[in-house]
C-alpha cells in the first residue's frame, strides 16, 4: 500500500509541469505577435528607398485606425537603417502640394463630346516652349492636366482626322480652371528631314510657329529619328493656311531652313532638304595672347561656346556670305566678321579681344528724380548692335564695362509707377570712356492707351494684348507689339517719329478697336482711352 501513496504525489508534479509550460508558451506567443522584430512583411506591402549612398529595406505594417484627432494612418517600420532620422518617415503623412489644374472638354462641330481625343499644354511665352502632361478625354469629352509647371498656356486637342487650339489660359496658384475646344478639320503634319545628297539628317529640330488670335502664337516641335522622319501630329489645317504660318528646320553641320508653310501641298508628307554649311572655328585670346573661353559666337540659326583653350567650332552656317557676331562678358565686343560665300571649313584663326573702358552716367525722370532698375543699352551704331547693357542701382547710376573706342548711341527705358508706365530716352553720339553721361526719360515721342469697356467705361483688365501702329499717309511697314502680363490695363508705346499714326487694337474677348489720326508729339505723351466692345460668344 505504501508504492500507491508515492504514486499520488508525482502524478500532481508532472500534472503542474504540463499546466505551467502551457500558460509560458501563451505568454510567448503573445509577446512575439506584438513586437515581431524579424518578421518580414508579405511582398505586397514592401518597399524600398534611397538613402545616402546605401540602401535600405522598408517594411509597412498593417493600417490602423487612430483614437482621437488624428485620421487614418500608416504605420512604418524600418530596419537596417542606422541613424535614419525620424522625418524620413513622414511623408506618408504630409498633405499634397496645391496644384493647378485645367479641365479641358473637347467637342465636335456640333458641339457633342469627343472621346480619346488627346490633349496637351503648351507655354507660350518662351522660345523653346514648355510643353504640360499629356491626356486623353473620358466618355464625357473631358480630361484633367495638371499645369503647375505653366503660367501663360494654350491647350491643343487633335484625333486622327481633326484638331483644335483653345485660346490663352492663366490660372492662379492652387486654382483649377476650364477651356473648351471645338474640333475642326485637321492635318497629319508629318515627312523626312534630308541633305542635299538624299541622306536622313537624324536628331534635326522641326518647329511649326502656328498663327493663333494674338502675336504669341503657337509652336509645335519634334525631333527627328534615325531614318530622319518626324511627326508633328495633327494640327488645325485652317490655321496652317494661314499665309504666317511658318515651319522650320535645324540640324549640326547643316544649314537652317524656314519656310511658310503654305508653300508645301495640301495632305502631303513634307519632305524638308537641308544644305551643308560651314564649318567655322577660331581662338580667342587677350591681348597678352592667353586664351579667352566661355565667348559666344552666334551664326544664322547655330551659335557656339569658346572652351577653356580658347577654340570654338560652329557648324551648319550658311555659305551665303552671313554675318557672326561674338561677344565677351570680360572683354569689349569685337566686330562682325563677315564670312566668305563659299562651302567648307573656314578657320579665322586668333581673334584679339580688347579689355574696353567704361561709360558711367545717371538716369533720372522728367522731375529730375533717380531712376533705379532702369535698362541702359549701349547701342554700336554702324553694326546696329547692343555692345554692353546694364542697369541703374538705388541712385540712378548706371555703369556700362567694356566698351571698345567709338562713338556710341545709349537707349535707357526705366519703370516709373508700375511696369506699364515705361519711359524711354536715346542719346546718340556718346564716346567710349565718357563719364557723368545724364539721361532723362521723358513722355514724349509716346502713346499711353487705357483700355475701357464702351458700355460703361470702366477699366479692363487683360492678360495679353496686342496693338498694330502704322505711319497715316506714308508707305511704311505696320509694326506690331504685343504684351503678356497677370493684369494688363494700360500699355505704353514709344515712338521714334512724331507724326500722325492710326493704332489697332486687338484684346481676348473684344473686337477689334482702330483709331486714326492719333498725333504723337515730341515734347508730350499722348494719352487716349480705347473703347472696346465686348465680342459675341
Amino acid at each position: 500500500m505504501a508504492a500507491p501513496r508515492r504514486v499520488v504525489p508525482t502524478l500532481l508534479l508532472l500534472l503542474l509541469l504540463l499546466v505551467g509550460g502551457a500558460v509560458f508558451v501563451v505568454m510567448l506567443g503573445d509577446s512575439t505577435t506584438d513586437s515581431a522584430p524579424d518578421t518580414v512583411a508579405p511582398p505586397e506591402t514592401q518597399a524600398s528607398v534611397e538613402s545616402g549612398n546605401q540602401r535600405a529595406s522598408v517594411r509597412r505594417g498593417p493600417t490602423r485606425e487612430r483614437v482621437g484627432t488624428g485620421t487614418l494612418a500608416t504605420d512604418l517600420e524600418t530596419a537596417g537603417v542606422p541613424g535614419e532620422p525620424e522625418q524620413e518617415r513622414a511623408d506618408v503623412l504630409t498633405p499634397n502640394a496645391p496644384t493647378r489644374s485645367i479641365r479641358v472638354r473637347v467637342v465636335r462641330s456640333d458641339g457633342g463630346p469627343v472621346r480619346d481625343a488627346h490633349v496637351a499644354a503648351f507655354a507660350v511665352f518662351t522660345r523653346t516652349p514648355t510643353v504640360g502632361a499629356n491626356a486623353t478625354t473620358g466618355v464625357d469629352g473631358t480630361a484633367t492636366l495638371d499645369v503647375s509647371k505653366l503660367a501663360q498656356f494654350r491647350v491643343r486637342a487633335w484625333t486622327q482626322s481633326a484638331a483644335g487650339i483653345s485660346g490663352m489660359q492663366s490660372i492662379d496658384g492652387g486654382e483649377s480652371g476650364e477651356a473648351t475646344i471645338r474640333l475642326e478639320p485637321g492635318r497629319a503634319v508629318t515627312g523626312t528631314v534630308t541633305s542635299r545628297d538624299g541622306g536622313p539628317v537624324p536628331g534635326a529640330e522641326v518647329e511649326i510657329s502656328l498663327a493663333t488670335d494674338d502675336a504669341f502664337g503657337l509652336r509645335v516641335r519634334a525631333t527627328t529619328d534615325r531614318d530622319g522622319a518626324f511627326d508633328l501630329g495633327m494640327l488645325p489645317k485652317e490655321g496652317l493656311q494661314q499665309v504666317d504660318t511658318t515651319i522650320r528646320a535645324s540640324a549640326a553641320q547643316h544649314a537652317t531652313l524656314s519656310a511658310f508653310f503654305s508653300e508645301f501641298a495640301d495632305d502631303s508628307e513634307l519632305r524638308l532638304e537641308l544644305e551643308r554649311g560651314q564649318t567655322v572655328s577660331g581662338r580667342f585670346v587677350n591681348t597678352a595672347g592667353a586664351p579667352v573661353a566661355e565667348v559666344n559666337v552666334w551664326g544664322p540659326g547655330h551659335s557656339a561656346k569658346s572652351s577653356a583653350d580658347g577654340t570654338f567650332e560652329l557648324s551648319g552656317v550658311p555659305w551665303t556670305g552671313e554675318t557672326m557676331l561674338m561677344r565677351s562678358a570680360s572683354h569689349a565686343m569685337p566686330a562682325p566678321v563677315a564670312l566668305p560665300a563659299e562651302v567648307g571649313e573656314i578657320d579665322l584663326g586668333d581673334i584679339v579681344l580688347e579689355d574696353g573702358v567704361e561709360i558711367t552716367g545717371f538716369v533720372f525722370d522728367a522731375e529730375g528724380k533717380p531712376v533705379s532698375g532702369a535698362q541702359v543699352n549701349v547701342l554700336q551704331p554702324e553694326w546696329s548692335q547692343i555692345v554692353a547693357n546694364t542697369q541703374t542701382n538705388d541712385r540712378g547710376e548706371f555703369v556700362a564695362l567694356h566698351v571698345g573706342e567709338g562713338e556710341y548711341t545709349l537707349t535707357a527705358s526705366g519703370v516709373i509707377g508700375g511696369w506699364t508706365s515705361s519711359l524711354s530716352t536715346t542719346v546718340p553720339g556718346i564716346a567710349a570712356g565718357a563719364t557723368g553721361v545724364r539721361i532723362v526719360l521723358s513722355g514724349g515721342r509716346s502713346l499711353l492707351i487705357t483700355f475701357r469697356n464702351e458700355a460703361d467705361r470702366a477699366q479692363i483688365t487683360v492678360a495679353s494684348a496686342e496693338v498694330d501702329v502704322w505711319r497715316t499717309g506714308v508707305v511704311t511697314e505696320r509694326r506690331a507689339q504685343a504684351w503678356a502680363g497677370a493684369s494688363i490695363q494700360t500699355v505704353r508705346i514709344p515712338f521714334t517719329e512724331a507724326g500722325t499714326y492710326s493704332v489697332e487694337i486687338k484684346l481676348p474677348g473684344y473686337e477689334l478697336a482702330t483709331m486714326d489720326n492719333v498725333e504723337i508729339f515730341d515734347d508730350r505723351e499722348t494719352r487716349i482711352d480705347a473703347l472696346l466692345r465686348a465680342a459675341a460668344e
